[in-house]
Order: structure tokens, then sequence, then C-alpha cells
């Protein structure tokens, strides 16, 4: 019987690499994760407009969002011209054109 020795250096290396950037992207996702909880949710209602389709927009954070749309964890749920309400957070707010929310976290210690 003719035995062949198995390298198994590059198996091992192999397992090692995906092995450490398991870990590396578990700790990236965290890192993530922790500066998103940290950080203040602002939500910047600049103005309502009429499109030229006839949908109604909202200019939410620089970005355009008609009803039921959502952008950046925030969910337009109703507009007219002089308030907007939107979901963000499990929370509803109803806000008026050019003014800004701030949502920030706090953990009890």
């Amino acid at each position: 019987m003719d035995s062949k020795p198995v390298n198994w250096a590059g198996s091992v290396t192999v397992a090692v690499i995906a092995v450490s950037l398991s870990l590396s992207s578990m700790a990236g996702f965290a890192k993530q994760l922790d500066v998103e909880m940290s950080q203040p949710l602002v939500i910047q209602i600049e103005s309502v407009v009429m499109g030229t389709d006839g949908q109604m927009r909202v200019r939410v954070n620089g970005q355009y969002l008609t009803r039921h749309s959502e952008r950046d964890g925030i969910r337009v749920l109703d507009m007219d011209y002089d308030q907007v309400q939107v979901q963000a957070k499990g929370q509803t707010f109803w806000l008026k054109p050019h003014h800004t929310l701030t949502l920030e976290n706090h953990e009890p210690e």
C-alpha cells in the first residue's frame, strides 16, 4: 500500500484566514451598530410640493418622499401642505414644514 503524505498547511492557513475574516466582520458589524445606536436621528421636513403627476411629495433630509415611502429609517405616513406625519424608531410624529426633530438615544444606566 502506497501512502502519500498529506499537506495540511494549506488547509489550516485557509481555515485561519476564514475564521479571522469572520471575526473581523462581526466586530465591524457590532461597531457599526454601536455607532448607529449612539448617533441621533435627525428628521428635517423641508417642504411639501405637488408633483407633475399629481402626487404630493415631501422633502425629508434632502430626499423627496411620497406617502408610505421610507428612507434612512424615516417613513412618511401622511401629509398635506401644513403638516407631515412621519414614523421613526417606532414612534409617530406630526411635523410642520421647515421644522427639524432630533431623536436621541438615551439608554438607562
